[in-house]
């Protein structure tokens, strides 16, 4: 059995969209709970992988997961506009998630952030069975790229105060990708051994 410690290490190539933000120190402490955790709206419910069938077994569109997602950024952006909080442009910074773990997760933007910079980041890890991550984070490295005469940065965030549901989210999806990835190679020697 893997330790609990070293499990949370494991990390996964999964790449994902992701909205972030920077955020003051004061708000991060006011995002820490009673327990030392940051609170999370579903931190009650269990999220499985194993044994969940795939949406056309179990009869769900993936459209309609698709259309309430974008839903539900447009009501959000509706009610930061109506709040008169700043355009979604000025206060979301977009990337590309590269891989993650329990602890942490590299990411790809296109505008440097200092190091020691807390953030506030969104993202849809898994369509299917849905797993939406709020995570806040400190950026521990920058390290800036160029791919194509095209100026980048990769930021390595660490997770500050992830709650155990949140963590054992995002281990079980880099665990069900890693199957999926297995499952896949097999498929192709086996396919590959049948036509020889």
């Amino acid at each position: 059995m893997v330790s609990e410690d070293r499990r949370s290490h494991v990390r996964g190539e999964i790449p994902f969209s992701v909205k972030f933000r920077i955020i003051p120190p004061e708000e991060y402490e006011e995002l820490i709970g009673p327990a030392g955790e940051i609170l999370s709206p579903d931190a009650g419910k269990v999220v499985g992988f194993a044994g969940i069938p795939r949406p056309a077994e179990r009869g769900l569109d993936t459209c309609v997961i698709n259309f309430l997602l974008q839903m539900d950024e447009k009501l959000e952006r509706i009610l930061s506009l109506l709040a008169g909080e700043k355009k979604d442009q000025e206060l979301y910074y977009q990337g590309t998630g590269v891989n993650i773990s329990g602890s942490g997760m590299n990411i790809r933007v296109e505008k440097p952030v200092d190091r020691g910079r807390i953030i506030q980041a969104r993202f849809l890890l898994s369509r299917f069975p849905l797993v939406f991550i709020n995570v806040v984070g400190e950026v521990v490295r920058v390290i800036p790229l160029n791919k194509d005469g095209k100026r980048t940065y990769q930021l390595a965030v660490k997770f500050l105060n992830l709650n155990a549901c949140d963590r054992e989210k995002i281990i079980s999806a880099v665990f069900q990708r890693q199957r999926e990835v297995i499952r896949r190679r097999k498929t192709g020697i086996s396919s590959y051994e049948k036509s020889v």
